[in-house]
């Protein structure tokens, strides 16, 4: 707030972003042990689903697009915009990939598949649809934690030397 160019109240709204993302522990330790936690996630996947249908039929047919005031072009992206879209799809790429790896550990194949599609398909709209260049740094960082919370050192330490050639070839 020292640095900014104008009044104090300038400074102030600065602040909230800020107050915004110091409240995100709060709220998983609250839910982490909240017996409503997996409405939460059921409701935030939900939503990102659907999120996600919007996205590809406005991206495959742009003439079904609900007109919003944005100002410029946004193909692909019903709400706000790329970024913001990318970091929700992406959290929710991981969240169903965990998903399905868990199930299918447990053999339900059927789960594990549906899963996977939808996570798949998460991926595909980041990449094909509404590329952000901020998305590249954490999906590699929820890449990362990813592998180390669902395999061994062995798969670990594959997956680290596989996972860069991966991303060099796509």
């Amino acid at each position: 707030m020292l640095w900014v160019d104008g009044s104090w109240s300038v400074g102030v709204q600065g602040l909230n972003p800020i107050a915004k993302l110091l409240i995100l522990p709060f709220l998983l330790c609250h839910f982490g042990r909240s017996t409503r936690a997996n409405w939460v996630l059921i409701a935030f996947l939900s939503s990102c689903t659907l999120l996600l249908t919007y996205s590809w039929i406005i991206y495959v047919a742009p003439a079904w697009r609900i007109a919003i005031a944005h100002g410029f072009d946004t193909t692909g992206v019903p709400v706000r915009n790329s970024i913001d879209q990318n970091q929700e799809f992406a959290l929710c790429l991981f969240i169903c990939a965990s998903l399905a790896l868990t199930a299918a550990r447990r053999h339900h194949f059927a789960i594990a598949t549906a899963l996977g599609l939808l996570s798949a398909t998460f991926l595909g709209n980041i990449i094909f649809v509404a590329l952000a260049r901020t998305s590249i740094a954490y999906i590699i960082s929820l890449a990362a934690m990813f592998v180390f919370w669902h395999f061994q050192n062995r798969m670990r330490l594959f997956l680290f030397m596989v996972l860069p050639i991966a991303i060099v070839i796509a």
